[in-house]
């Protein structure tokens, strides 16, 4: 189990954010604790699991702009190794996420991150080890160079028309093959406090491929912009 020693957190109450000190280390390596609630995350009760396939989810597109008023098909900026068959993921299309899954996206573009949450195979050791002293779903891990940058960035969340998208069954990923008008647009102003109030314990640990015993768990582990990450 994590032991706790003195640091610092910060702890978020109906989206303001205060100041404490607690330091959590797991297994190799020290982790700062920043978004861990005084009690329990504030969830909204419609994120307590991801969408059925019946079901048809709210989704969203993340951005840092927030003018933008009509989502064109591109393809990615840096091609991804993808399975046979599945090589047009690289190509022109519009992304989504469900809204179970948003937190993979309440970060700066760039920024390197590792998000896990159990999954019904998640053994009982797993959930103990990595969830066992915490209510929240998920655990999110960055790096120190990216805190002040989260700290001091703002996102705006477009919400999209499910039905001009098409599920990947992955993670909440959907896609577009034509150009999609939003919604609405949101701001969100403070990333640490969104991430808190879904229910997202963030830390931050001095090298993310440190963490490469995490895809040995029986854990859902999501990577994005590990290129980013320190050596």
């Amino acid at each position: 189990m994590p032991r706790s020693l003195r640091g610092r957190r910060s702890t978020c109450y109906g989206g303001a954010t205060s100041v404490r000190f607690s330091f959590r280390f797991r297994h190799i390596a020290p982790t700062m604790l920043l978004n861990r609630t005084k009690n329990q995350p504030r969830i909204d009760t419609r994120l307590a699991s991801p969408p059925s396939a019946a079901q048809t989810p709210s989704l969203f597109h993340f951005s840092e702009d927030p003018a933008i008023t009509s989502f064109v098909p591109r393809p990615v900026h840096t091609p991804s190794a993808r399975p046979q068959g599945f090589e047009w993921l690289n190509g022109p299309l519009v992304w989504a996420i469900d809204e179970w899954h948003q937190p993979m996206y309440l970060f700066p573009r760039q920024c390197p991150r590792i998000l896990i949450w159990p999954v019904a195979t998640t053994t009982a050791a797993d959930r103990m080890t990595y969830f066992g002293e915490t209510n929240s779903r998920m655990q999110a891990y960055i790096e120190p160079p990216w805190q002040q940058t989260l700290e001091e960035s703002r996102l705006f969340r477009y919400e999209m028309p499910a039905d001009s998208f098409t599920s990947l069954d992955d993670a909440g990923m959907w896609v577009s093959h034509r150009s999609v008008i939003p919604i609405e647009r949101t701001e969100i102003a403070d990333l640490q406090a969104a991430l808190c109030l879904d229910g997202v314990e963030l830390h931050v640990v001095p090298a993310l491929k440190a963490l490469n015993h995490l895809w040995q768990t029986t854990l859902h582990v999501s990577d994005i912009r590990l290129r980013n990450a320190r050596n």
